[in-house]
């Protein structure tokens, strides 16, 4: 059951590797920050586990991040997506993607003053 919602998470969060948006606001600054971490797991998807909530960690992994990093560790990607939108207001985001798999969308929240994702 946990490897099937790390399997889920793993074909959409690559799905948002994006090129960075522009602006010097805080608005940029949080799409900034959320194109990082879209980078980051689209490069190495066991990387999911460092930015995934507590809540999402909770549900699919017992609260582990070794548990959700075990399940990752033959996941592979492509990287191939686009973000059809991105729109963050205060503490949440939501991004829609595109990938080979679909159109689907991909929830962030701010944990501890970071972004990370919530489902």
């Amino acid at each position: 059951m946990r490897k099937t919602k790390f399997l889920a998470l793993i074909l959409v969060v690559p799905a948002l590797a994006l090129t960075a948006c522009g602006g010097g606001d805080k608005k940029s600054s949080d799409e900034d920050q959320i194109t990082s971490i879209v980078n980051t797991v689209a490069k190495d998807p066991a990387k999911l586990c460092d930015y995934a909530s507590k809540d999402l960690l909770q549900q699919a992994f017992k609260g582990s991040v070794a548990e959700c990093k075990k399940a990752a560790a033959s996941e592979k990607s492509d990287g191939a997506a686009t973000i059809d939108s991105l729109d963050v207001k205060g503490d949440k985001a939501t991004a829609k993607i595109t990938d080979k798999a679909g159109s689907t969308t991909v929830s962030f929240v701010k944990e501890d003053s970071k972004w990370v994702v919530a489902s």
